[in-house]
């Protein structure tokens, strides 16, 4: 399973430690919308799995795929970018 962590502003945020109900849910469907995307995504020749950070800010919303190669990258950012 890929690791997933979200941020907003820079700063990682958990559904667990959320205070807000609202908050908690929107980050547990991310987390959730991410997973599904990412479930089958694991490098075919070091049979790793990539971890990805996402960072919400006001304007924008910045992914960043750590991964073993440039190939498990970019099949993570192929599987992201999917509707």
């Amino acid at each position: 399973m890929a690791t997933i962590e979200l941020q907003i502003n820079g700063n990682p945020v958990s559904a667990d430690t959320t205070p807000d109900l609202m908050q908690s849910m929107v980050i547990r469907e991310m987390e959730a919308q991410l997973q599904v995307k990412l479930q089958n995504i694991t490098c075919p020749e070091h049979h790793e799995e990539p971890s990805v950070i996402v960072n919400i800010t006001r304007n924008k919303q910045n992914i960043s795929v750590g991964a073993c190669c440039k190939q498990l990258t970019d099949m993570t950012m192929a599987a992201l970018q999917q509707q």
